[in-house]
């Protein structure tokens, strides 16, 4: 249940004093005479403000939790009572629902849940009043069009007033279609939550405990391994959707475990869907259930097939095009990301040719100039120039093998792109640590990003450098760290400073799953829990973590915290070179893209301007 805290100070105020801990609670409002050995219980966290925690108490005897919660917090609802009020006020001033809604949050969400989102905030905000004025406080009338209306309630109104009236503004909980208990919406009972997460991942000796031994969380074989125990309902679908797949891997002689893939799982519920005369994509969770079996062979170390099939590109078929691989690959030292790519690119050159009439053989400047505008049309500047840089490598392949005598490559003319057109993406330094603070670091999706986005903003490393990082990189007893650049594959080490092997050792120990198909240090929290493949991945995490944290930012891209570090150390008087040797530029050029961002040095270094 909850109580009103009675306070005058600031959201920002209450957060950063941490006023919750020096909340008080004089007696049990479940027995206000005593005696229910009423205890303090630590605090809960809300989603919004960022770091804001709600003290809580508990009574054994009527086995509930008491909260205080704040004059300028919303009740069952997340964020202020200033922001209900914002959208109150907005949907009697419009037009209409649909409108309003629209303003306010289609940008984040589709129109029917923005309009379900603001009937959720309008219609208990509606009934709280008429309730007040049909009880006779039509002397209040006055109040309730003035700003701060909802938070001059909840400070006016007494406890057993605000107990009949619906959250926000007061305590009563919303009436469920399905008459459910109110206890199955209680807070969890116990002590505040450390990070104890999905597995103990992590048993090396050398680890520092934490949390310390009294406080260990249960063993794995008491908690779920994904956040939360599935319920009955869910378990006996998956159990039902498993026993499917054995009847239809017994009728046609299949084993189980090869079926246990992507496609295998495509095609059993193409029969089943056939059998049933149902659509395929109606097969609710069946994939998470087999995905789940699948996880538990992978457990008990029984081997299968892999989930997504192997990359089956072969080599392209005509003989110059396998030549120009090769010759990329073995004297130009091309990675085979690289070589696929510019093969790609070849591919529609002699695309383009053949639309002409034209091979390869016939290639001459106007044709490259017209494909290189053709795709000026169709692709990014960045892109086209990309290209073009092919076609010039294309060419000297041409020459160099004697297929042509024409030096083409030096006329292929491709989009300007200024080196440093626009400066640098970093954010200020403020703007970072509260990025970290928003992080939850009570689940083990957010221990690894704690961890991620600690690293990256601690050494300046790139998304590719993270998401390459393995357990073996990691040297616990020299406090060290190997880490390898993805663009040249050259290695280096850097100390493994205290503050960031406590957060790395956490989410080894209680973050990371025990038995993940690969030894990367940062894995992926579901499925087959494999590693992060892309940087796509950790610009997800950061843009997620960002907008929890209410940062606001033009560019929010997997390099914005290696950004804001460079900046940083410029600011702090680190020399170009060595930040240079740091950030693994090829040449100390290339740091004065950072010296762009660096506002407090060129604050320093600024001359007076000329009257």
């Amino acid at each position: 249940m909850q109580i009103a805290l009675h306070t005058y100070s600031t959201v920002e105020a209450y957060v950063a004093g941490q006023q919750w801990s020096r909340a008080s609670l004089t007696c049990c409002p479940l027995h206000p005479s005593g005696g229910c050995g009423l205890v303090r219980h630590g605090s809960y966290l809300r989603t919004r403000p960022a770091g804001m925690r709600i003290a809580r108490w508990y009574c054994p005897q009527g086995h509930r939790t008491v909260s205080l919660l704040p004059d300028f917090m919303a009740a069952r609802l997340p964020g202020l009572l200033s922001d209900v009020e914002m959208a109150v006020f907005a949907a009697f001033e419009g037009s209409s629902l649909e409108s309003v809604a629209a303003m306010l949050r289609e940008s984040e969400l589709s129109l029917p849940s923005a309009v379900r989102w603001l009937r959720r905030r309008l219609g208990p905000v509606r009934a709280a009043i008429n309730a007040l004025l049909a009880d006779g406080m039509c002397g209040m009338s006055g109040v309730f069009v003035a700003k701060g209306f909802l938070e001059q309630l909840r400070r006016d109104l007494d406890t057993n007033t605000l107990a009949k009236l619906p959250a926000p503004l007061g305590w009563r909980r919303r009436r469920w279609a399905n008459n459910s208990a109110a206890g199955k919406y209680q807070h969890e009972m116990g002590p505040d939550r450390t990070p104890a997460q999905l597995y103990r991942g992590w048993t090396t000796s050398e680890l520092p405990a934490w949390p310390p031994p009294q406080h260990r969380p249960p063993p794995p074989s008491e908690r779920s391994w994904r956040s939360g125990a599935p319920t009955d309902v869910l378990a006996s679908k998956a159990l039902r959707w498993i026993v499917r797949l054995r009847r239809y891997c017994a009728a046609r002689g299949l084993d189980e475990r090869t079926e246990l893939t992507r496609d295998g799982v495509r095609r059993f519920l193409t029969w089943y869907a056939r059998d049933h005369s149902i659509d395929p994509r109606h097969g609710g969770n069946a994939s998470s259930a087999l995905r789940a079996l699948r996880r538990v062979y992978e457990v008990r170390g029984q081997p299968v097939e892999p989930w997504h099939p192997t990359d089956k590109r072969q080599l392209p078929s005509s003989p110059l095009l396998r030549a120009y691989a090769k010759h990329l690959a073995q004297h130009r030292g091309n990675p085979q990301v690289t070589v696929l790519k510019k093969l790609d690119h070849v591919g529609k050159l002699l695309e383009h040719l053949a639309g002409s009439g034209k091979t390869w053989r016939q290639l001459r400047l106007p044709d490259i100039d017209a494909f290189l505008m053709d795709c000026a049309h169709d692709y990014a500047r960045s892109t086209t120039a990309d290209i073009a840089s092919t076609v010039r490598s294309f060419a000297r392949f041409l020459l160099a093998s004697s297929r042509t005598r024409l030096d083409l490559a030096d006329s292929v003319i491709s989009p300007v792109q200024p080196k440093f057109e626009r400066p640098r993406r970093a954010l200020p330094w403020d703007d970072v640590q509260r990025l970290l603070a928003a992080v939850d670091t009570t689940t083990a999706r957010g221990l690894r990003d704690h961890a991620m986005l600690l690293m990256m903003s601690t050494y300046g490393f790139g998304a590719g450098e993270v998401i390459g990082l393995q357990l073996l990189d990691i040297d616990w007893e020299a406090a060290t760290l190997r880490v390898t650049r993805p663009k040249t594959r050259t290695s280096f080490v850097v100390p493994l400073l205290p503050a960031v092997a406590k957060v790395l050792a956490r989410y080894l120990r209680y973050g990371r799953p025990p038995h993940t198909p690969t030894r990367h240090v940062f894995v992926q929290m579901k499925g087959s829990f494999g590693a992060l493949t892309s940087s796509s991945a950790v610009r997800h995490i950061l843009i997620k973590h960002a907008r929890a944290g209410g940062i606001e930012a033009p560019y929010l891209g997997s390099h914005v915290l290696r950004h804001s570090n460079a900046a940083r150390q410029l600011d702090s008087g680190t020399r170009a070179r060595v930040l240079s040797d740091l950030l693994g530029h090829r040449g100390p050029e290339s740091v004065s893209a950072y010296v762009r961002i660096a506002t407090q040095t060129l604050r320093e270094v600024s001359l007076p301007v000329p009257r």
